[in-house]
């Protein structure tokens, strides 16, 4: 279970997490010379809405994580 928030549009919107993908598009992208990363990830989130903050669902006493 996770929060996202994306800029000021959605803020702290709890998930469930079903699968994390990260892709590297080796083609397409340039790369640092001294790291050796890239400068571009491709990242897809599979994500089920189960509440909003504010919600009776999932809210607990203290920090929820």
């Amino acid at each position: 279970i996770i929060r996202i928030s994306i800029a000021n549009y959605i803020q702290n919107l709890v998930c469930a997490c079903g699968s994390v993908k990260a892709d590297v598009p080796i083609a397409d992208t340039a790369w640092d010379q001294q790291s050796g990363l890239p400068h571009i990830y491709n990242i897809t989130l599979d994500l089920t809405v189960l509440t909003m903050v504010g919600d009776s669902l999932l809210e607990r006493g203290g920090k929820f994580y």
